[in-house]
């Protein structure tokens, strides 16, 4: 299952409760395992009492009510490593070949017959490319999302346990590889600039904010004087002075607890428009910083046809769940990207891949699909 299916199957246990949805024995004991401290997130809840009376009581509800809040107190990348424990997972063939078979005469027959098919069908090079980079025994989660038919190059996204590194600009004030705080970070930006600017800008937001706001968490001082439109104006009427400007960007992750104040300091460009100026800015703050901090931050590396790495990018998962094939192309900056489905049909085609090919076999498929509407 992909990313976007196992997040909906996180969403149903949660509305739907994990006694309708269906386990299987020892999810308890893996969602332990998978989030050691669960248990003390689950006692810090609402339900405390309910679990309470349900353990004294010696109710098999209790194992019901603990995996149903454990489930939504997870956080995506614990709830993937449990999600098999759950009816609806759909499992790949790797991680079903690495599952105990129960023999029995049907499995029998049916396992036979497969592997006849099997042994007819020739398996191709992408098919051989994909396992070969996606499995280590089983299921290394990583996800081929795009094929390039003209140069054989498959593109993979590395799998959501992967924590890329972002990178991170100068004017980012939210930056937590620095001990001081986002006050004390724009202080240095400001002593770059000419000394009669800096002083004037720093006496401004001393008497704006309070001179205290140095020392405190700049996000913290500004919501103890209110988080408003009319504190960041004036901020921004002062930071003016240098032509700078605050930007402030919230991200949301995963959980409704999760979310991010960023602070960037913009600096008024003669080259670009400031409305594609602030564009890139949010754009970095929401799918590089903000990816990183929500975990959807990884990689897309691009295999070449020897398996080897010969491009990567840093990316936000998020941007390609549905839009695989438009964001590969777009970030390569090449429409020569293809569906890895159609990049099988091809491989199984004798003849020369060539755009016409492929215009054809897209426009056969969309035919068959409206048929079957």
């Amino acid at each position: 299952m992909n990313q976007k299916e196992i997040k909906a199957l996180k969403k149903r246990i949660v509305d739907e409760g994990a006694l309708n949805v269906g386990y299987f024995q020892g999810a308890r004991e893996a969602i332990l395992k998978a989030a050691p401290d669960i248990l003390e997130k689950v006692l810090q809840t609402d339900i405390i009492d309910q679990l309470l009376f349900l353990v004294r009581e010696e109710r098999p509800e209790f194992d019901t009510l603990f995996v149903s809040e454990a489930v939504r107190l997870m956080s995506y990348s614990e709830f993937k490593t449990v999600a098999h424990y759950f009816f609806s997972y759909e499992r790949t063939e790797a991680e079903i070949m690495a599952q105990p078979i129960e023999i029995s005469r049907a499995h029998f027959e049916r396992l036979q017959a497969s592997g006849q098919q099997q042994f007819k069908e020739q398996r191709t090079n992408l098919m051989k490319s994909i396992e070969q980079l996606t499995t280590e025994v089983v299921s290394n989660g990583r996800e081929p999302i795009a094929y390039n038919p003209f140069n054989e190059s498959l593109a993979v996204l590395e799998n959501s346990d992967w924590q890329a590194e972002p990178y991170f600009d100068d004017y980012l004030l939210s930056d937590y590889r620095y001990p001081e705080s986002e006050g004390s970070r724009l202080v240095t930006l400001l002593a770059e600039h000419p000394r009669e600017q800096r002083d004037g800008m720093i006496t401004g937001l001393n008497r704006l904010l309070g001179e205290q706001w140095q020392d405190q968490s700049f996000g913290n001082s500004l919501r103890e004087g209110g988080l408003s439109s009319d504190n960041i104006s004036a901020i921004n009427d002062i930071l003016g002075i240098a032509s700078l400007e605050l930007i402030t960007h919230e991200v949301v992750g995963y959980h409704p607890s999760e979310q991010w104040q960023l602070y960037y300091v913009y600096e008024k460009s003669a080259s670009l428009t400031r409305e594609t100026d602030l564009s890139h800015i949010n754009d970095y703050l929401e799918h590089a910083i903000g990816a990183y901090y929500r975990g959807s931050l990884t990689e897309l590396k691009i295999y070449n046809r020897e398996n080897d790495v010969a491009q990567q990018f840093t990316v936000d998962r998020e941007q390609f769940v549905g839009k695989e094939i438009e964001q590969t192309r777009k970030l390569l900056n090449s429409d020569d990207w293809v569906s890895i489905e159609l990049g099988l049909r091809l491989q199984n085609i004798d003849e020369p891949v060539t755009r016409d090919l492929i215009e054809a076999i897209q426009q056969e498929t969309n035919e068959d699909q409206q048929m079957k509407k």
